[in-house]
């Protein structure tokens, strides 16, 4: 039959089928033959995503996805149009309805209101608009019911999972501190860009985003609410793009369904949280290993300094046992102490922003294979350049991608 391996919790093999079919013919009435629909590459709770070969009007290809309710996989072998499906078509076949219209808020919705915010940030996946978009158009032919629907960039580098899994195939059995440093910074941006979203200066239009960072400004309250191994992603490398990124590709947060923003809220100590889960997962090698983190679980006393403030931290798997066993012998203390310390139990134990920044900013700079040789790395030859392209191109080169 053709259809795509991917699980669909709510739709038969057949649904899926079908809808390709669909959807190649409404690309294929395009008289520029600008979309080409390859597969389907991912299917959440509430939506699935294919990917599509596009091609602009300046001539270049790209690659991107487009993601849709699940609900619109239902397939009725003898179509007859009805109540629901009148209702959904008298929008154009679904595309937005107009200002000052009521709508329910599904997740697509929140998702396209969120990055539009969120639109020039380097580490959030970027919307895409497609000019004349063949899936608006009113054609004879069967209505494809998507309601909403939203096209993406393409991250091409796959997610963290898929890197833990790639490493532990690779036999990798540490991450250096010098591409956590980066990997732990990318995810700081993410935290950046939902309290202060970045704004180009005058008629600027940076292309692939800019860095985010804090401002005096206040907080804009927006949180991902669904930050997990599976929507943190690689993006794409590009060559001199900045000292930040001079060995690994950005990271980029995607699939923003659950987000939400509340006003004169600050959110950035939860999300310190969140991406500090993704972080341990990467430090241990462990896909499951942030999963079951969140408030209320078990905490253990931590202290990152004879200085520093006792607190209770529930990155328990990061510090010795109770026969004194390091965990991590190779994990350097200021980044074992930041991760620590954004998974304090309680907000107000978390860490300043500006400063988790600044110090990975730091070490990107100036910790390289001697540093750590100086500094009594048990095994310095790990942070070496060439241990790191290595991993990287046995852990994210010709991964598979997902929007």
């Amino acid at each position: 039959m053709g259809a795509d391996l991917v699980n669909v919790q709510n739709a038969s093999t057949q649904d899926v089928f079908n809808m390709k079919e669909l959807l190649t013919a409404y690309f294929e009435n395009d008289s520029q033959q600008r979309i080409t629909l390859e597969k389907l590459v991912g299917a959440g709770k509430v939506s699935v995503a294919w990917r599509i070969l596009y091609r602009s009007d300046n001539n270049t290809i790209q690659r991107l996805v487009l993601k849709h309710l699940q609900e619109a996989l239902r397939y009725d072998k003898d179509f007859v149009q009805g109540d629901d499906d009148e209702e959904m078509d008298d929008n154009g076949l679904g595309e937005d309805i107009a200002d000052g219209q009521q709508e329910e808020v599904n997740d697509i919705t929140k998702e396209k209101n969120i990055l539009k915010i969120l639109k020039w940030a380097m580490h959030i996946v970027h919307m895409v608009e497609i000019p004349e978009d063949p899936l608006k158009r009113n054609i004879p032919m069967r209505p494809h019911r998507l309601g909403h629907w939203i096209y993406l960039e393409w991250v091409e580098n796959g997610d963290v999972n898929n890197f833990i899994s790639k490493a532990l195939a690779a036999k990798v059995e540490v991450v250096p501190n010098r591409l956590l440093w980066r990997f732990w910074l990318c995810m700081l941006r993410m935290v950046v860009a939902m309290g202060w979203p970045p704004e180009p200066v005058g008629d600027a239009s940076p292309v692939g985003g800019m860095i985010e960072r804090t401002s005096t400004k206040p907080v804009r309250g927006i949180v991902h609410n669904d930050v997990h191994n599976g929507n943190v992603m690689f993006g794409g490398f590009t060559a001199g793009l900045d000292e930040e990124h001079d060995v690994s590709p950005p990271l980029k947060l995607i699939d923003w369904g659950e987000a939400a923003e509340f006003k004169g809220f600050d959110g950035v100590a939860e999300s310190l949280f969140d991406v500090a889960t993704v972080m341990i997962s990467i430090v241990l090698l462990s896909e499951d290993e942030g999963i079951d983190l969140g408030p209320g679980s078990y905490e253990v006393p931590f202290q990152a300094s004879a200085r520093a403030p006792k607190i209770q931290t529930t990155a328990v798997s990061l510090l010795p046992d109770e026969n004194g066993k390091n965990p991590v012998p190779f994990l350097e203390n200021d980044l074992k102490a930041a991760i620590c310390t954004c998974l304090a139990g309680e907000e107000s134990d978390r860490p300043k922003i500006t400063t988790l920044v600044d110090q990975a900013v730091h070490a990107i700079r100036h910790r390289n294979e001697q540093w750590y040789a100086n500094n009594g790395h048990p095994r310095p030859q790990l942070e070496s350049d060439q241990n790191i392209d290595a991993i990287i191109k046995a852990c994210l080169l010709n991964a598979p991608g997902a929007g």
